[in-house]
């Protein structure tokens, strides 16, 4: 591990700019994997699919589809990622020298470039699993690569805890072939949450309790048991919790539940976008021996 006494504090490179084009300081960012050959993944931010699938472009499924994850991390821990930047829209446009330099394809591709680099590094160490620190060789290496940049002011150490924090974060994603991954850049800190590894939808019983569509909540319970919620599709008419007039979604259980609301209401709540039963997603499906409701969450076990 990389030894500083001194260590600077990290500071955020867009204070000065218009909200919309700032990294949001708490950025929930949801990884599925898609159910094809090669495996694919997408990331949704909200209700919004963010970049292009992504499959590992190798011989091996080493995992670098979820490579995002690595700059996510690099947001969180250094407050900086040209990526992440553009794949949010926040590109600070309102300066065009910061654009172009800071936010631009250069800085992105040296972004990628110290992704590729570590990444290919990782793979002869378990992916950093039980490390904990990094060859300095590496990160001298690293802080070569942006020392044009505004991220050059981010020491050693910092990178080197960005580095660790991501692969860990990676390699439960990896794992769980997905999951939820919430940055929040004021502590600096990046954690996942397991969503839909085991979530049996497609059960008999989810239909003869009348649903039509079902979805993942952002959490387990304390047993390690994914959620998921049953919805019915119901018609147009006014949200209660907007009261915008949309189509509404009544969750499914045998005690009943809270009120039907449209899928932009469910989505702020962390839910995923209703998907129609059966569906692909998520990756792992199985049939289910039993359903037993607690509340508005169904949890369908084995």
């Amino acid at each position: 591990m990389i030894d500083e006494k001194r260590s600077p504090s990290v500071i955020f490179y867009d204070d000065m700019f218009p909200p919309r084009q700032r990294l949001p300081h708490a950025l929930c960012v949801r990884v599925e994997e898609l159910n094809t050959e090669p495996p694919r993944i997408v990331l949704y931010h909200g209700r919004r699919q963010i970049g292009n699938e992504l499959t590992d472009n190798s011989h091996d499924d080493d995992g670098c589809r979820f490579d995002d994850i690595f700059h996510l991390a690099y947001a969180a821990h250094l407050r900086w990622s040209p990526v992440v930047r553009k794949l949010l829209g926040r590109k600070r446009r309102s300066i065009p020298r910061i654009d172009e330099v800071e936010d631009g394809g250069r800085a992105i591709v040296i972004e990628e470039g110290i992704v590729a680099l570590v990444f290919n590094h990782a793979r002869t160490l378990r992916f950093f699993e039980g490390s904990d620190g990094v060859e300095p060789h590496l990160i001298a290496t690293i802080l070569g690569l942006v020392s044009p940049l505004e991220v050059a002011s981010a020491s050693a150490s910092q990178w080197e805890l960005a580095i660790l924090e991501g692969f860990r974060v990676w390699r439960q994603v990896r794992k769980h072939r997905g999951g939820l991954i919430s940055c929040d850049l004021d502590a600096r800190t990046v954690r996942f949450e397991c969503i839909g590894t085991s979530v049996f939808t497609d059960h008999p019983d989810a239909r003869e309790m009348g649903a039509t569509h079902w979805s993942l909540l952002p959490t387990c319970d304390a047993n390690g048991l994914n959620l998921a919620v049953l919805l019915r599709r119901e018609a147009r008419a006014r949200c209660p919790y907007c009261s915008k007039r949309r189509v509404l979604w009544q969750p499914i259980n045998q005690e009943g539940g809270p009120d039907a609301a449209c899928a932009g209401c469910q989505a702020e709540a962390g839910w995923t976008e209703p998907q129609r039963l059966p569906c692909p997603y998520p990756t792992h499906v199985g049939a289910a021996e039993e359903a037993v409701a607690s509340g508005n969450r169904v949890y369908l076990s084995t």
